[in-house]
C-alpha cells in the first residue's frame, strides 16, 4: 500500500469539506512526464507553495492547493514551466472546486481526464476545462 497516496485521498476529502464549508476555492493540479517522475520532481518540490500538497507517484504527480482560484493555478502551472525552460516534456490540467465536483472521486477524475487530454497535445499543454 502507497501511504503517500492514502494520505493525499484523506488530504483531499478533508480539503474539498473546508473549501464547501467555507465557500472556498481548491485546486487540483495534475502533471504527467514523457520523461519519468524522476525528472521533474525536483523542480515541483521547488515550485510549490509552502501551504501546497505534492504527491508524486510513477504515473505523475498531484498538485493539491487549497484556497486556489481556477485563475491562481494555471499561473503556478506557468511558473513550472519557465522554470522547466522547455527541457522537460510536462502535460498539466487543473480541476477546481466548486465547478469540478464536491467529492474526491469527480474531483480527481476531472484532473485525471484533462491530464489524459493534454497527453495527446503539445509539450507544455495544459487542460483546465472539459
Amino acid at each position: 500500500m502507497d501511504w503517500e497516496l492514502v494520505y493525499f485521498a484523506r488530504l483531499l476529502n478533508h480539503e474539498l469539506r473546508c473549501a464547501e464549508r467555507y465557500r472556498r476555492y481548491l485546486s487540483l493540479v495534475a502533471i504527467g512526464s514523457g520523461n519519468g517522475p524522476v525528472d521533474y520532481v525536483r523542480l515541483l518540490r521547488d515550485t510549490v507553495r509552502d501551504s501546497d500538497e505534492l504527491v508524486v507517484s510513477e504515473k505523475g504527480a498531484m498538485l493539491l492547493m487549497s484556497e486556489t482560484d481556477q485563475g491562481a493555478a494555471a499561473k503556478a502551472v506557468e511558473r513550472c514551466k519557465a522554470l522547466c525552460n522547455g527541457n522537460l516534456d510536462l502535460r498539466f490540467s487543473v480541476a477546481t472546486f466548486p465547478k469540478d465536483g464536491n467529492v474526491p472521486s469527480a474531483f480527481f477524475d476531472a484532473a485525471v481526464r484533462r491530464l489524459e487530454a493534454a497527453k495527446s497535445l503539445e509539450k507544455g499543454a495544459v487542460v483546465a476545462v472539459g
